[in-house]
């Protein structure tokens, strides 16, 4: 798809991230950003694909506060109920896709 962009946002992006950028000019990989917002403002769907708990859940609350649909793992709103959300779960193996609407 030649209009899709990636943009991989947040801190401390792996080393293979780094050189598929340099490799191609449609992922762009920011590293650290004191606000997301601008990023989520600009995607048409928010990516966490988280595989433990932490403050990165925190990701999907504020992309769903800003009316974006979301792809996690099912670690990423493990605890949450939601019947509007708009979130896409997948394997956690990465490689097999199970799209699946939570509302």
């Amino acid at each position: 798809m030649p209009e899709v962009v990636v943009q991989l946002v947040g801190k401390e992006p792996t080393r293979k991230m780094k050189t598929y950028a340099r490799n191609d000019p449609k992922l762009i990989v920011t590293g650290f950003v004191p606000d997301v917002r601008p990023y989520i403002a600009k995607a048409s769907v928010c990516l966490v694909p988280l595989r433990i708990g932490g403050g990165s859940r925190l990701k999907i609350l504020e992309a769903m506060a800003m009316r974006k649909p979301v792809v996690s793992t099912t670690v990423g709103p493990r605890g949450w109920k939601s019947r509007t959300a708009r979130i896409f779960y997948y394997r956690t193996n990465h490689r097999i896709w199970l799209p699946k609407y939570s509302g």
